[in-house]
């Protein structure tokens, strides 16, 4: 589109104003009104950036949401909550962050479920009266029985890691009915005995 759509020129000295300018920016005396040509031009100039930032502004507006509903799904997972609470309660973290521990940002990553087991994955902010840093989890947990397979927090002033990862519990599982399990040693040497089996009652292994 031509220059010359958006802008006009002074009648006593040719110097090129813009549309909108009511006087020249030369010698200050008023300039005629736009002709039709060029106030449709500026009106067209106008609408495509009201469109260009209402689109930007929709976009925004989508991310922000999608960052609420991300959020809202890993903060109701047991990882989540139980990650927070033992940051929280962390001598060492306590340590950087100081008092009035809260969130800074909200959580990022990934949570599937299903037939009774859950997969969590995330990282968020945290900052206190002292520090800020980020928290970083990993979690699987199986009929409520959470492991985390990596907990760690990390100061926004430094490089090294705070391990959190809780030492593993044993899995409580369901109790199964008694079975009886033989052992044939087939292809086995005398130097590879089965005394490791143990024994079970009635004597089979």
């Amino acid at each position: 589109m031509s220059e010359r759509q958006f802008t006009r020129s002074c009648p006593h000295f040719g110097a090129i104003s813009p549309l909108s300018a009511p006087v020249c920016l030369r010698c200050n005396c008023s300039l005629p009104p736009a002709t039709v040509g060029q106030t449709a031009a500026f009106s067209y100039k106008r609408t495509i950036s009201w469109i260009a930032g209402a689109l930007l502004a929709a976009a925004l507006l989508l991310v922000a949401a999608g960052a609420g509903l991300l959020h809202a799904h890993l903060s109701s997972t047991m990882a989540y909550q139980e990650a927070l609470r033992l940051a929280k309660a962390s001598p060492a973290v306590q340590a950087v962050l100081g008092e009035d521990v809260h969130l800074r940002s909200a959580a990022f990553g990934v949570a599937f479920t299903g037939h009774g087991s859950e997969f969590v994955q995330f990282s968020i902010a945290l900052a206190g009266s002292r520090g800020a840093g980020h928290l970083y989890a990993v979690a699987n947990s199986i009929h409520q029985n959470l492991q985390f397979s990596r907990l760690s927090f990390l100061p926004e002033a430094g490089t090294q890691y705070i391990d959190l990862t809780p030492v593993p519990q044993r899995l409580s599982l369901p109790p199964v009915p008694a079975k009886k399990v033989y052992l044939i040693p087939m292809g086995l040497s005398d130097s590879e005995p089965l005394d490791w089996a143990q024994l079970g009652p009635g004597g089979h292994a």
